[in-house]
């Protein structure tokens, strides 16, 4: 066995594994990341924050407070819980903010919005929108569905699918192949003559579509390709998104393929992918949940993430997806199983200093209300042939709306013009950008959550988040004790040299048994040793001239030397905080690794 010292390098962007027991956690498993992103490189980086949501000066009133996070209303404030894009025939891009009781749509030049329904909902509805042509159509599976003409500042039901068809209510809306499809409705049951037959009722497994091109068309006659199709009784159509041309339906126990099929009764085919009646076992559990990348899905089951895509033959839940999301579905922090139609996500494609990334917003449990306050988030690159990578951290922040939103006024789109990932903030009820800054701009509040914000009194406040990773070191021989001589972090931090920077701080845990570092028990728990706080800088404090100068060349790195901690099992905890201990605003920094210099005791 060894005797002499030897250095153990961790490779930081491993798999993270909040599920396992101690026991189980494999070789370079990270137990525990808080705001802790991967970058393009696929290196560990600091997670960025969130700025409030603008796009610079509004063009009627340049010195004017502009109101692009939506902090102004004129009315109580409720958290937004729809965020879409729809985009008109003329290529001009809406953006569509929806809380309980109204929606309103964003003026991209003037930074106003424009409200085209209020009053409306009920406990816990949530509006969703589609767009067609010039129109957008929204249901909100209470108020009679409604189409809005882009641009206007009004909606109205959709009168042949209200009043001729009966439709008074439907929980899905989507466009596809260039028609509007309802789901999930209250509507009119037919005979095989698509005679209406009894009274209006409830059809949680109906699918119904308007004629092509035209979402206020909705009679069945040979004129139109308007129709309907019923899955199987006893179903709930959940959720929808399209992948690889097919529209995947996601019911509450099985998922279904609807494809163009013409034929004499209809224009679309229909197939069931995956079933599963009995235990529900990978079916979607939350309703806005599902992703949709462009190339998957992933989505909340009952007790895990699940995945898959156009070449799966059923859904499953890989090893990093479920050890990713154990802190997420267990432990008295897990989500609330209460609010069904609180959790969200959304995909956050390559950009720059980002990995591609899935986000899941949830509330936890307890939660009195239904808001967002945690989120996980997944990042992958499973395209790289040098370093690919699958994990995930936790954010301490929870977000009730998501969208990638392109802002542009007219039709100003280029190729230079990227998406902004706006999140609708579970605090402040506000918009905000999300990336590029490292601090949570927060507007400050007047009356409580709810109370509207008028331009007078509206103010922002920058403030920090915690960043930190736990883990068992990989030191091998676990019939041994280790003695530990020497820890190194090599990182990139991009930050100014100040008189008080932020700090990275280090615990290192010893154990004679399998101990949870996450746990808070007195007993067969990890004993932690704090040790020295070293700042989150480029550790040269010296210039390279200066150094040139004195005949000297850089020598300094961020270590904690001669720690003579020994153990069976070590553990290290890494904390990012400011000076004072506090939650630290700033610390661009992306980490390589983290090295061990131990030796291995006779």
């Amino acid at each position: 066995m060894p005797k002499s010292w030897q250095t153990i390098p961790i490779n930081l962007t491993g798999p993270l594994d909040t599920r396992s027991r101690p026991a189980d956690l494999g070789p370079g498993a990270l137990r525990w990341k808080l705001n802790l992103a991967v970058n393009q490189s696929g290196k560990l980086c600091r997670r960025a924050g969130h700025a409030a949501l603008s796009f610079g000066s509004r063009s009627d009133s340049p010195a004017g407070v502009a109101n692009w996070d939506f902090h102004r209303r004129g009315a109580p404030r409720e958290p937004i819980t729809l965020l879409s894009e729809i985009i008109s025939p003329e290529r001009s891009r809406y953006l569509f903010a929806g809380t309980q009781s109204r929606v309103d749509w964003l003026n991209s030049s003037t930074s106003e919005w424009t409200n085209i329904l209020n009053g409306t909902g009920s406990s816990g509805t949530r509006w969703k929108v589609a767009g067609l042509r010039e129109k957008a159509y929204l249901t909100n599976n209470f108020d009679p569905p409604q189409v809005h003409t882009l641009g206007s500042a009004s909606a109205v039901p959709i009168s042949e699918l209200v009043t001729t068809q009966g439709v008074t209510r439907a929980k899905v809306i989507v466009q596809y192949q260039n028609v509007i499809m309802v789901m999930n409705l209250s509507g009119q049951e037919y005979d095989i003559n698509n005679d209406p037959v009894g009274p209006l009722t409830r059809l949680p497994n109906r699918i119904q579509w308007s004629d092509y091109r035209n979402g206020e068309s909705w009679v069945f006659d040979a004129a139109s390709v308007a129709g309907f199709q019923d899955l199987d009784d006893g179903e709930e159509i959940l959720n929808c998104a399209e992948l690889a041309g097919i529209l995947w339906v996601f019911t509450d126990r099985a998922i279904w393929w609807v494809y163009p099929n013409v034929t004499a009764n209809s224009v679309f085919g229909f197939k069931r992918w995956y079933s599963d009646p009995k235990n529900r076992t990978a079916c979607l559990r939350y309703d806005n949940s599902l992703v949709a990348t462009g190339k998957e899905f992933f989505w909340l089951g009952q007790s895990t993430i699940y995945w898959c895509n156009q070449f799966s033959s059923a859904p499953s839940s890989p090893d990093w997806l479920l050890k990713a999301s154990g802190k997420l579905f267990e432990g008295p922090a897990r989500i609330d199983p209460a609010w069904c139609a609180s959790p969200i996500g959304e995909f956050l494609p390559d950009q720059a200093g980002s990995a591609k990334e899935v986000w899941f917003s949830y509330p936890q449990l307890g939660s009195e209300d239904g808001v967002n306050d945690y989120s996980l988030v997944l990042s992958f690159n499973t395209d790289s042939q040098n370093s690919p990578y699958q994990t995930g951290d936790q954010s301490d922040y929870g977000y009730t709306a998501f969208v990638n939103y392109t802002h542009v006024i007219g039709e100003g789109l280029t190729c230079a013009t990227t998406a902004t990932f706006i999140g609708a903030s579970g605090s402040d009820y506000c918009l905000k950008s999300i990336g590029s800054v490292f601090y949570r701009e927060e507007v400050t509040l007047v009356g409580g959550v709810t109370g509207d914000i008028p331009d007078a009194s509206y103010a922002r406040t920058q403030t920090g988040y915690f960043s930190q990773m736990m883990m068992l070191a990989p030191l091998g021989q676990p019939m041994r004790e280790k003695i530990l001589r020497n820890v190194i972090l090599d990182h990139d931090t991009t930050d100014a040299r100040t008189s008080s920077p932020n700090k990275i701080n280090l615990r290192i845990g010893n154990s004679h048994h399998l101990a949870d570092p996450l746990s808070l028990n007195g007993f067969c728990a990890v004993q932690w040793h704090p040790i020295d706080t070293r700042d989150l800088l480029c550790p040269d404090e010296a210039s390279t001239a200066q150094m040139e100068s004195e005949g000297t060349r850089p020598d300094a790195i961020t270590e904690w030397p001669n720690q003579a901690e020994q153990g069976r099992y070590l553990y290290a905890d890494l904390k990012i905080t400011n000076s004072a201990g506090g939650a630290p605003i700033g610390s661009d920094s992306a980490f390589k690794d983290l090295s061990f210099d131990a030796m291995t005791l006779p």
